[in-house]
């Protein structure tokens, strides 16, 4: 995991990454964050 400060930030948004910004939380331990949210997701659609 990386800390940017907010120059490099914008520099990195310049060129076009997008840049998604998390607070970090306990859930984050066993998955990525990406997977958590996909979990979520899918636990939501369920739910339906």
């Amino acid at each position: 995991m990386y800390i940017w400060n907010p120059l490099k930030l914008k520099e990195l948004k310049d060129k076009g990454y997008k840049i998604k910004i998390y607070d970090w939380k306990p859930e984050y331990k066993e998955q990525t964050i990406e997977e958590y949210e996909q979990s979520k997701a899918v636990e939501t659609k369920e739910e339906d």
